[in-house]
């Protein structure tokens, strides 16, 4: 049995198996908030749900509240009540400020800062820890080159790396999850969608959610071969060894033409975000528990 593939450089769905084991992702998305009509995370995440094949992967949603806090706590309440637990957990938001672009967030930093409207209950920060004794920042290990490497050239100039998650109730939940599943060897990642409005011509969600399912259909397949971390963890939904030898063939060109120009693109922006904290600031967190 061969794979179906939907983008060229993405390979990815048929019907795994009879014996494969279906990947299960958990992917958390916003309510709207600040009298906004819509959240353009939700609207992913509920066409993602519908993506979902049986037997090869299912995508279970939970939609949080913008609240500082809470947002975090729900989304972790959420993976513990789904049985099985989920293999991976992909968390969606939305930034009005952003640019209209699809940005694939490298790791979550622990503070907390809104001085204007607050959340969604008027809750406003000022340079507070997400996690007392926590990190400065958490690296987010949904493999970023991969995901990015993975999309069409042609395709990939909407995407762009990034190496801040902010400082709003996104950021808080990206890092909380990361934290609460780093022990137990679940990937988790962020992505922020543009949000309703902000780009010139709205793509449809239905459109970014099957660029986003083949992004994480990549991710399973090199965190099975590539991070000791989580091999074995993850299932493959399409495992057939043709299609195994077919995604490290692709897996090796996106490699030699993409990888390392993204790597290089996320540590720069990483360096670049780090001269912004403050040293005053940054000296908070040393001795922080890893």
């Amino acid at each position: 049995m061969r794979c179906r593939t939907l983008l060229p450089l993405s390979l990815l769905f048929l019907a795994a198996p009879a014996s494969a084991a279906p990947l299960k992702i958990l992917v958390t998305s916003f309510e709207a908030y600040n009298g906004r009509s819509v959240n353009g995370s939700l609207q992913v995440a509920e066409a993602l749900k519908a993506l979902s094949r049986p037997g090869e992967v299912e995508f279970v949603t939970c939609t949080l509240p913008v609240e500082f806090g809470v947002a975090g706590k729900r989304a972790i309440d959420c993976f513990e009540n789904e049985e099985p637990k989920p293999a991976m957990v992909l968390s969606l938001g939305e930034s009005p400020s952003r640019a209209c672009a699809v940005s694939l967030e490298t790791r979550a930093a622990n503070l907390m800062v809104d001085f204007l409207d607050g959340d969604a209950k008027g809750v406003k920060k000022a340079f507070e820890k997400v996690e007392e004794g926590g990190p400065l920042y958490e690296p987010l290990t949904l493999p970023v080159p991969e995901m990015f490497c993975t999309v069409e050239a042609g395709l990939n100039d909407e995407l762009e790396p990034s190496a801040s998650a902010g400082e709003f109730v996104c950021n808080d939940v990206a890092y909380q999850l990361a934290r609460y599943l780093k022990p137990k060897k679940i990937p988790s990642g962020f992505i922020h969608v543009p949000a309703p409005g902000r780009c010139e011509e709205d793509r449809p969600a239905s459109e970014t959610a099957g660029r986003l399912r083949a992004m994480l259909m990549a991710a399973a397949q090199s965190l099975n071969d590539s991070n000791p971390a989580f091999k074995g963890t993850v299932p493959i939904p399409c495992d057939t060894p043709e299609v195994s030898a077919e995604l490290k063939a692709l897996s090796s060109f996106a490699s030699k033409s993409c990888l390392a120009i993204v790597k290089k693109d996320i540590a720069a922006r990483a360096a670049e975000e780090n001269k912004k904290i403050p040293p005053l600031l940054r000296a908070k967190y040393k001795g922080a528990k890893p």
